[in-house]
């Protein structure tokens, strides 16, 4: 698990289990002082925890903020992922451009299949970000 990602469980008191899922992950608010957990499904390939995680904090940034049942509500289900997922993205850009990659350059489309994502708008929207640092 990359550095920054162990920092930032640990500044929101999140751990991170394993256990076999039928999704790829998922997160569950902490109650009464206990710690929030993100499970991770054994299925998901070492490549790509990462990705999950960092979608399953954005659940933990964002859902806070989202007003519906995630369960019963479709569009409450659909601007949670959506959350979760440009957090995610936004994420996995960041780390793209501090590993010395130039936003100018970058391929969108190549960049989104990397990071496990078919959202090729929201790559390219957070790769503009760091065009102005070129």
């Amino acid at each position: 698990m990359d550095a920054d990602i162990s920092r930032l469980l640990k500044k929101l008191h999140i751990i991170v289990e394993f256990a076999p899922l039928h999704r790829d992950g998922a997160f569950a608010q902490g109650r009464n002082g206990k710690s929030s957990v993100i499970i991770v499904s054994t299925h998901v390939p070492d490549d790509k925890i990462d990705h999950v995680i960092l979608h399953e904090i954005g659940h933990a940034l964002n859902d806070k903020n989202i007003v519906g049942n995630y369960k019963h509500n479709a569009s409450t289900h659909i601007c949670s992922e959506s959350g979760a997922n440009h957090y995610m993205i936004s994420q996995q850009v960041k780390r793209y451009i501090a590993l010395g990659n130039s936003a100018l350059t970058a391929n969108f489309v190549d960049l989104a299949r990397s990071i496990g994502t078919k959202d090729y708008s929201t790559v390219r929207k957070e790769l503009s970000k760091y065009l102005m640092e070129n």
